[in-house]
């Protein structure tokens, strides 16, 4: 990869000038770019990619095609635009193209072959440029949030929760410091490892339902091949025999009506190392209820992995041709998951007396799987409101009776419109961390707030994922109102953060030494646990190059006269509004009233912070400010309108920047309050 190529990209964590999400930027000379060869003309538009022409100049459209490009990766940002340099040490043609991201891989890997599609660039990220749909498709599978994460992530945002990837491994992070909350795919920070551990064991999960009243199998633990023919004969058959820790219904077999078809079912759940259980088979559909806290939130039919015969096809290109469907994704990148070809589906068809090559009749449907997992390419139908509420209730209680947080409760029943008692059916598992792909999108029916209902069950009411977040913007630092405002954010709310020139701090303690990015380092110290309150101190070009990190600031403070080798003064001041939580404010010196943008979005954001006589402040009253803060003589006085809602005095002042401090200690104690 070329090193200085990479070098040139940014990438914008939280709200900038650029933009109210992150976004990759890039910093070229603008002749560099080059209008694509007749061959590159044609790749872009086999890939539906935009064309030159088509924009009014090349900047923009590299930035839009890197931005397009991410749609191989499901995600294709709403933004995209380019700014031309105007500092002295750069050339007169250098220019900085900006488009969102969701993941850096994807968009630093969109922005390679983009540059290699203008011309910029020799080099690819993969072997050839027919390949890039493809490789961009499979690197976004690869480092991308799954469908179940996914959905956490969007109703987070959608509910103004802060949230971010602590890891590659999907692990999420909900809130603020001490308000925090942890989730990784359907499992949280509030899901006690007692319960998964029971949840795991299909043994103790039967004994625990079956005493309180939960109906299940009929079953018990076997140490051998024959000691599990002698229990199915105990219990009768047909029996289920599976692995007594497992999930995924991994090793699972099921309506077993021989001797030798137990003892093969024996060998397969043993291959899983753990002790095996065999338990009587019930009659019926296969469901999974997912129950969120103390309620029901979805309800699926799943249907066994099976294709449908033309008459033509063979069997093994059947489940190829259904393979082949975008939605199947392995490791549960996609909403579906590819049918397996395995010893188990080859006994399945064995049992059915076919194989891979067999020929299925026009439409005769032929199982390659018994259990109808989405995992082993199996797929769902919405039934949510068909469920009779005493299925529901049951399913409820089985969850509670586990101590989950979030399950899948997976029932056998001909009807689940009707009590489990008129049918005989049964809760046969409970599921930790359940899959919430059939429930999102569903192979038929109606996809359900899934993820909507975890942020919702963690935070009942949103501003509770929050603390108090300050930011204090300035052009050359403003290191000592940033400590007066730390010290006084430790005496209003205990563990404060300080991001300040020397590092990062909880209250005495270096953290770590402070990195290139602003926006980084906030999302880094927000992880901390302790964490009641945050103080940052920013530079205008850290606001412009680097981003705030946060979307929820509390009050963010513009020291002095905003400056920008990219933005203008009216465009920094506007774009903050996009780092504050819906009751945070601007607090903004009278001096820079002439520069902010005349806007309602603005003002509505804006605290004004005045030190004139009170006549003098009244034209400011035209703005349609949220409120005047007028500091004249020793009061400082709190105006909505023409009308005074407070006033104190003050001890002490002398300079402007200790009156800014004061103006700033009072808006914390209104926070407190």
């Amino acid at each position: 990869m070329n090193i200085k190529i990479t070098q040139n990209m940014k990438f914008i964590k939280g709200p900038s000038a650029w933009f109210k999400h992150q976004v990759c930027t890039f910093t070229l000379d603008a002749e560099q770019i080059k209008h694509p060869d007749d061959s590159k003309l044609a790749l872009l538009k086999e890939f539906a990619l935009p064309l030159p022409a088509n924009s009014p100049s090349l900047g923009l459209w590299l930035a839009q095609l890197a931005n397009a490009l991410q749609k191989f990766a499901s995600y294709q940002g709403d933004f995209f635009s380019y700014r031309v340099l105007t500092s002295k040490n750069v050339s007169e043609n250098s220019l900085v193209i900006a488009f969102a991201y969701l993941e850096e891989e994807v968009a630093r890997d969109s922005l390679l072959c983009a540059l290699y599609l203008a011309q910029v660039s020799t080099h690819l990220p993969c072997d050839n440029s027919a390949e890039i749909p493809n490789y961009i498709r499979k690197l976004g599978h690869k480092v991308g949030l799954g469908p179940s994460t996914y959905a956490i992530w969007e109703a987070a945002l959608e509910q103004q929760v802060p949230v971010w990837k602590l890891s590659d491994c999907s692990l999420l992070q909900l809130g603020l410091g001490k308000q925090q909350q942890r989730v990784w795919t359907a499992e949280t920070g509030q899901t006690p490892l007692l319960a998964e551990n029971i949840a795991q064991d299909k043994d103790w999960t039967r004994q625990l339902l079956e005493t309180v009243g939960v109906p299940v199998p009929q079953g018990r633990v076997v140490v051998s091949r024959e000691d599990a023919w002698a229990a199915a004969q105990e219990i009768g058959l047909p029996v289920v025999v599976k692995p007594q820790f497992g999930s995924q219904g991994n090793g699972v077999s099921i309506n077993l009506l021989s001797e030798q078809q137990v003892l093969d079912a024996f060998d397969n759940a043993n291959a899983f190392k753990c002790s095996v259980v065999t338990e009587s088979f019930k009659e019926g559909a296969d469901y999974r209820i997912l129950v969120i806290g103390e309620k029901m939130i979805a309800a699926s039919l799943r249907e066994p992995a099976q294709v449908i015969g033309d008459g033509v096809s063979t069997i093994a290109q059947l489940v190829a041709a259904v393979n082949r469907d975008p939605r199947r994704a392995e490791s549960h990148a996609g909403v579906l998951s590819p049918i397996p070809l395995d010893p188990i589906s080859l006994a399945v068809l064995a049992s059915q007396e076919l194989d891979l090559g067999s020929i299925p009749d026009k439409g005769n449907k032929v199982l390659i799987r018994k259990n109808a997992n989405l995992s082993t390419g199996g797929t769902a139908k919405d039934v949510t409101d068909l469920v009779h509420p005493q299925v529901a209730t049951l399913a409820i209680s089985a969850a509670r009776q586990l101590g989950l947080d979030i399950s899948g409760v997976d029932i056998i029943t001909s009807d689940i419109s009707t009590p489990l008692a008129e049918t005989n059916g049964a809760v046969v598992e409970v599921n930790a961390g359940p899959g919430l792909r059939m429930h999102l999108e569903p192979s038929e029916g109606q996809g359900r707030p899934v993820g909507k209902a975890i942020v919702s069950m963690l935070f009942p009411k949103p501003a509770k994922a929050l603390i108090p977040v300050i930011a204090i913007i300035s052009t050359k630092g403003a290191s000592s109102i940033t400590q007066s405002v730390f010290r006084k954010a430790q005496q209003c709310f205990g563990a404060t953060g300080l991001i300040g020139t020397d590092g990062l701090f909880v209250d005495a303690i270096k953290i770590a030494k402070r990195s290139e990015c602003a926006g980084v380092d906030v999302l880094r110290l927000c992880q901390h646990t302790d964490l009641k309150a945050l103080v940052v101190e920013f530079s205008w070009d850290e606001f412009a190059f680097h981003g705030l990190g946060l979307s929820c600031y509390s009050l963010i403070v513009c020291a002095n006269t905003p400056e920008s080798e990219l933005f203008t003064q009216s465009e920094l001041l506007q774009q903050l509004r996009y780092g504050l939580s819906s009751s945070g404010k601007i607090l903004l010196p009278e001096n820079l009233a002439g520069l902010a943008p005349a806007q309602p979005t603005f003002w509505s954001k804006a605290l004004l912070y005045c030190t004139s006589p009170w006549n003098e402040c009244l034209k400011y009253l035209a703005l349609n400010p949220s409120g005047i803060i007028q500091i004249h003589e020793d009061k400082l006085s709190f105006y909505r309108g023409e009308i005074k809602e407070s006033e104190r005095t003050l001890a002490n002042i002398q300079t402007s920047g200790l009156n800014l401090v004061a103006v700033v200690e009072h808006l914390l104690e209104q926070i407190v309050e």
